[in-house]
């Protein structure tokens, strides 16, 4: 099953709020890699470009 699209804002806000809870931008990284690495490579993408929009 592929990602969603359209849900970039709202994937930013659940990166903001781990990041607010304690979660490192190294943590959520992997979870990008794993994301990949599981065959979900366009939601891995995804997840990867909202960090980097997040952490600017």
């Amino acid at each position: 099953m592929g990602a969603l699209t359209g849900v970039e804002s709202q994937l930013q806000s659940h990166i903001r709020i781990s990041l607010n809870t304690g979660l490192s931008s190294s943590q959520l990284r992997q979870v990008a890699r794993n994301l990949a690495a599981q065959g979900n490579v366009d939601a891995g993408a995804r997840v990867q470009a909202a960090i980097d929009r997040v952490s600017e």
